[in-house]
């Protein structure tokens, strides 16, 4: 794939959640005595918002990133997955919506790997024509840094999980992620449920021998977790790793498809950005680490786990 005279890279599909489970703000509209004024719209909101129709859903998206402003169920009126309620005071640069994508890309020939983020310096992203069943698409790379060596397309799906299939079969790479694990198991037959508690902070994985030796995973090794669901093995998967919490913590499919249920890709500003926005969730529980335990990671923790993601990347692009 070229993008003018940017380099050619592998085409890889990645279902990744960072999933930031946002926080819905119950604050009275009146203002009092110590109150913060009113927040002012960022300019991502310039030009508004607009809606589209799936058969179960009411999606909203923000008309300069297409990224998600509201979420609404029709079986269950004045309900909304996402915090709309705090679409403004959330519209400045460095926070996260649903739909923001973080990248990191090695150069062919390269030692090392580079981080870029739609939501750091936000410009208006390129929608682009769609027909059914695609309800909107857009080209980030406009909102990317000038040097992103690729052009980024995010595509808004009736059925992501028929979409995964058909790539899964069609021997596309794809990785998922937390939630995309979840999707990848989901669309392939296997159960998503909620898992005995969530699991939140740095805890061991122990690898599962792979028997033909595709993705190894050491004995024993910490990573970083985030999640409150699990999911049962598909059809053809091969268990890569379990932890005490989670009996399945990573699988493969073939050569070309793996699923990791924890996060080898966090860097220290992505958990920063994650807990700032996540604080909530942080009570007391048997495997949900505090503020300062997660915070107090070493910069080792990061590189190691960074090593790691990197090794089973080129593992995936090159199967």
């Amino acid at each position: 794939m070229r993008h003018g005279r940017r380099s050619r890279v592998a085409t890889l599909l990645v279902a990744i959640a960072l999933s930031i489970p946002l926080v819905v703000s119950d604050r009275a509209a009146a203002q009092g005595p110590g109150q913060k004024p009113a927040p002012k719209p960022g300019p991502m909101l310039d030009r508004g918002t607009f809606a589209v129709e799936a058969p179960d859903f009411r999606l909203t998206l923000v008309r300069t990133s297409q990224t998600v402003a509201a979420l609404e169920p029709k079986a269950a009126a004045g309900f909304d997955f996402t915090p709309g309620d705090r679409l403004v005071e959330r519209s400045r640069d460095g926070y996260y919506h649903l739909g923001d994508l973080d990248l990191r890309v090695r150069r062919q020939g390269a030692a090392e790997w580079t981080s870029y983020s739609t939501a750091q310096v936000r410009r208006p992203v390129t929608a682009l024509r769609v027909s059914s069943p695609v309800l909107a698409a857009a080209d980030l790379t406009p909102t990317l840094p000038a040097d992103v060596p690729l052009k980024v397309t995010r595509t808004w799906l009736v059925d992501e999980k028929r979409f995964l299939r058909e790539a899964i079969h069609a021997g596309v790479p794809v990785l998922g992620i937390c939630l995309g694990a979840q999707l990848i198991a989901s669309a392939l037959g296997a159960r998503v449920y909620p898992g005995p508690h969530k699991e939140i902070g740095w805890f061991d994985i122990d690898g599962v021998a792979d028997p033909e030796g595709v993705f190894d995973f050491p004995e024993r090794m910490q990573v970083f977790h985030w999640h409150g669901e699990t999911f049962d093995l598909p059809p053809g998967a091969v268990p890569l790793a379990r932890s005490a919490a989670c009996k399945h913590q990573a699988f493969r499919i073939g050569h070309r498809v793996l699923a990791l249920q924890f996060h080898l890709e966090t860097t220290a500003e992505s958990l920063d950005a994650l807990v700032t926005n996540c604080r909530d969730e942080l009570v007391d529980g048997t495997d949900i680490q505090t503020e300062d335990r997660l915070r107090a990671a070493p910069a080792e923790a990061f590189v190691t786990i960074n090593r790691m993601m990197a090794a089973l990347l080129d593992r995936l692009t090159t199967a």
